[in-house]
C-alpha cells in the first residue's frame, strides 16, 4: 500500500477516536451558552418626564418637559428657560398599565443597561434611582441606586440582577393613582435651561441560542460523519498494516 495512503488512513482512524471527546466539550459548552436578549426598553413605555429644579431663591420646582422617543432612546431636546439655580432630578415614569417591577421578576430579567447624555462635562456625582409604586403603603420606593462620577459628557450604568435583589420587585404590581408604576429618576444630573438629555434604558434576559434538539442534530451528524470516516478509513488500512509501516520506519 502507498505510504501516503497509510498515513492518510491513520489520520482518520486517530482523528474518529479522538473527536467524541472535543465533540462532547463543543456540545456541553453549546447546552450551557448564554447570550443577552433585550426584553424591556423604557422607551417603550415612557409616558411622562418631569424634571425638578431650584430656582435663584433656592425653592424646589417641579415641571413637567418635552420629550421624543427614537428607538431605545428617550429624548428631551431642550429643557425649558426657567429661573434657575440647579438640577436635582429628571424624573422618567412608565406607563403602569403596561409595565410594573413585578413584569420584570415574572421576566426573570438579568441586567439593566443604562446610558446617558448631555452636553455638559459631568464632573461631580450622578445617581439612578429605580424606584417602584408600593400600592399598600401609598409611597415609591426606591428598588435600587447607582452611583457615578462620569468625568464625561456620556456614561452608562450596568447592574447585574441577583435572584434576591429582583425578588424585591415582585410585590409591586399596581401603579400609582396617575398611573405610574415604575420610574427611572436621574439625580444630581449636570443640565439647565437649553440643555438637551438623551437617556436610555434596557433590561436584559438571559438567552440560549442553541437548543437542546439542535445540538441532538449536531451529535447525530457528526456520529454518522464519524462512522463513515471509520469505514472508508478501515477499508483501506488495518491496524497491522499501520504497524508494520511504522516499524519500517
Amino acid at each position: 500500500m502507498p505510504k501516503g495512503d497509510v498515513v492518510l488512513a491513520s489520520f482518520v482512524i486517530i482523528a474518529v477516536l479522538l473527536a467524541p471527546i472535543g465533540l462532547a466539550y463543543v456540545c456541553d459548552q453549546m447546552r450551557t451558552y448564554t447570550v443577552l436578549e433585550p426584553k424591556f426598553s423604557a422607551a417603550n413605555y415612557v409616558a411622562r418626564v418631569s424634571w425638578k429644579y431650584k430656582n435663584s431663591t433656592g425653592s424646589a420646582l417641579v415641571t413637567d418637559i418635552d420629550y421624543t422617543t427614537d428607538g431605545d432612546d428617550i429624548i428631551v431636546p431642550c429643557l425649558p428657560d426657567v429661573d434657575f439655580s440647579e438640577t436635582i432630578a429628571i424624573w422618567i415614569l412608565l406607563n403602569g398599565s403596561r409595565i410594573v417591577p413585578k413584569d420584570l421578576w415574572d421576566a426573570g430579567v438579568v441586567k439593566l443597561i443604562a446610558y446617558v447624555e448631555i452636553p455638559n462635562t459631568q464632573s461631580s456625582e450622578v445617581q439612578l434611582w429605580v424606584t417602584g409604586y408600593d400600592a399598600d403603603a401609598g409611597k415609591w420606593v426606591t428598588l435600587n441606586e447607582l452611583s457615578k462620577t462620569p468625568n464625561a459628557t456620556s456614561w452608562t450604568w450596568e447592574l447585574d440582577y441577583t435572584t434576591v435583589m429582583l425578588s424585591k420587585y415582585a410585590s409591586y404590581d399596581q401603579p400609582n393613582p396617575s398611573g405610574y408604576s415604575l420610574e427611572l429618576d436621574l439625580y444630581h444630573i449636570h443640565v439647565g435651561p437649553g440643555d438637551y438629555v438623551l437617556f436610555r434604558a434596557i433590561w436584559y434576559v438571559s438567552s440560549k441560542p442553541y437548543s437542546q434538539s439542535q445540538v441532538e442534530v449536531i451529535l447525530a451528524a457528526a456520529g454518522i460523519a464519524m462512522l463513515i470516516g471509520a469505514v472508508f478509513a478501515t477499508n483501506a488500512v488495518d491496524i497491522k498494516t499501520i504497524a508494520r509501516a511504522v516499524r519500517r520506519r
